[in-house]
């Protein structure tokens, strides 16, 4: 992993104007994954939509991290059955 791959947590709060509670919050319902290196606390960049997304949900909406954690496992299902419903109208056109 190099340092473009990952961003330093005091910086991304800095940057978007949140608190690093928050953030830890997030990694703490294991909505997010925070990388520890020589215990400083690291966001990987493929982790940035899913925050952006989390924090918007946060701030604009007053949605608490709990209906956050809500709201990730419904949007989880969500997908699993779309790929179900996929998979399922596939093999139906196998057999017709």
């Amino acid at each position: 992993m190099s340092d473009k791959d990952i961003l330093k947590l005091e910086k991304f709060c800095e940057l978007y104007e949140v608190p690093t509670s928050f953030v830890d919050s997030l990694n703490q319902f294991e909505l997010i994954h925070l990388t520890a290196i020589d215990d400083e606390l690291y966001i990987e960049n493929e982790e940035l939509p899913v925050i952006e997304k989390f924090i918007r949900l946060h701030y604009d909406l007053d949605i608490n991290v709990e209906g956050l954690d809500v709201i990730n496992n419904l949007l989880q299902k969500i997908d699993t059955l779309k790929k179900e419903i996929i998979q399922l109208e596939n093999e139906l056109k196998y057999y017709r």
